[in-house]
């Protein structure tokens, strides 16, 4: 009698193991890049929102509890999986934020997990100018170059010593 029962457990054990659903299983949802100046383009991809094609996905990119930043709406393909493009807006501040993804698949909705995405500053430009001017029949080029402009330094505060 004991065989029985550990063998019969162990074919329940195996049918529930291999016939799960193609779907079954914790969903994921993946982004990149993590870090980027403001008008980078987050790539944001997931699976097993639901198994009918068309069900709805929104990825939203935050910080913390305060207001979002931008966000995009998807849907699935076949199999539950989606794809989708978002974009920091330009003037973002640069800091820590979060790209969140949510499935609402008819009654399964759900939240998945959450990724990092640091918004950078932008890398400094330079900006090179060329002219040429014909003098007396001689071509001179006058090559200018303007290095990328500063942060404004601090305003000198101290009180000049008085003497005499």
């Amino acid at each position: 009698m004991r065989k029985v029962l550990v063998g019969g457990f162990a074919v329940v054990i195996g049918i529930a193991c291999f016939a799960s659903p193609a779907w079954a299983g914790r969903p994921t949802f993946d982004s990149s890049p993590t870090s980027g100046p403001a008008g980078t383009v987050i790539h944001a991809n997931g699976t097993q929102c639901s198994d009918v094609a068309g069900q709805g996905v929104t990825v939203v990119l935050g910080q913390d509890d305060e207001a979002t930043i931008a966000t995009v709406n998807g849907t699935t393909v076949a199999g539950g999986n989606w794809s989708v493009d978002l974009t920091v807006p330009l003037g973002t501040k640069t800091g820590a934020y979060e790209v969140h993804a949510y499935c609402s698949a008819d009654e399964d909705e759900f939240t998945y997990n959450t990724n990092d995405f640091t918004v950078t500053a932008a890398p400094a430009t330079t900006t090179t100018t060329s002219t040429t001017t014909t003098v007396a029949a001689q071509a001179v080029t006058t090559t200018t170059t303007v290095p990328p402009v500063a942060p404004a330094a601090a305003p000198v505060v101290a009180q000049p010593t008085m003497t005499g």
